[in-house]
């Protein structure tokens, strides 16, 4: 069980320190103008939105949704692994665990004891020697084995070349929006279950713990801002207004799954 995650989990921490070396390092070489901003900010909700809230959260963690095209659904695992949060089986046991003891001492994202860090919350009870595989059974398959073994081979292979043959785009469509999602989904982490300006909750129960919604960060996070919403209904695919019944409630995220989904 030790191998497991090690591949994904020793990948992760290199490429976080490679990426912010690099985004520091490229500035120097890159163009900067409004349009290219833009599509960082568009790359940044791809790899947040698709990558991470729909795929390793919604698909993944809690197979909320299955799809209806393999080749769809290939193309979006590839989204949620350039997002660089780590392979399906480590990202889904975490979240899990996080569900599992929300808002304890054995929740490996709760804020409470711990400070804000930019660089992310370490757990100390959720190493490798420690993992219960009963937690992640579903996703025991060659390809989830596959893509956590090679983890750090495949995002090699698709970033070398994209480098190479244009670094500009590479550093406004990859680099730049991967960098800050690493920040914002630590923020998301912290955030999400402390109170705060504009944070407020629609259910108080024995799942959602400390769980906010925050129209405040909806910007950011878009349908992952009703974090409270889903802790009362974490099988459902929609965080929003079809939960709440709260009309400001958007989620954009829902809204294109009920595309992709059977």
């Amino acid at each position: 069980m030790t191998n497991l995650f090690q591949a994904s989990s020793h990948s992760v921490r290199y490429f976080h320190i490679l990426a912010r070396l690099g985004l520091v390092a490229g500035a120097f070489f890159v163009t900067f103008n409004l349009n290219l901003l833009l599509i960082s900010f568009i790359a940044y909700h791809i790899f947040l939105t698709g990558g991470i809230s729909i795929m390793m959260h919604r698909y993944f963690s809690h197979k909320s949704f299955e799809f209806k095209s393999k080749i769809i659904r290939k193309f979006f695992i590839l989204i949620s692994l350039l997002a660089v949060r780590g392979s399906p089986i480590a990202w889904a046991y975490l979240h899990r665990a996080h569900h599992e003891h929300v808002d304890t001492e054995n929740d490996p994202h709760t804020p409470v004891g711990r400070k804000f860090n930019f660089f992310g919350l370490v757990d100390e009870k959720n190493k490798s020697e420690d993992i219960h595989i009963f937690k992640i059974k579903s996703l025991i398959t060659k390809e989830h084995l596959f893509i956590n073994r090679y983890y750090w081979l495949i995002l090699l292979a698709v970033l070398v070349p994209f480098a190479f043959i244009d670094f500009t785009l590479f550093y406004y469509m990859w680099l730049l929006p991967v960098v800050v999602v690493q920040f914002s989904i630590n923020l998301q982490n912290f955030l999400g279950h402390m109170p705060g300006v504009g944070a407020y909750r629609t259910y108080n129960n024995a799942t959602s713990g400390n769980s906010q919604n925050s129209l405040l960060l909806w910007p950011l996070y878009l349908g992952e801002a009703w974090h409270n919403n889903h802790h009362s209904h974490a099988r459902h695919y929609h965080y929003g207004k079809e939960i709440s019944g709260k009309w400001w409630e958007v989620d954009p995220g829902a809204a294109l799954i009920k595309i992709l989904k059977k």
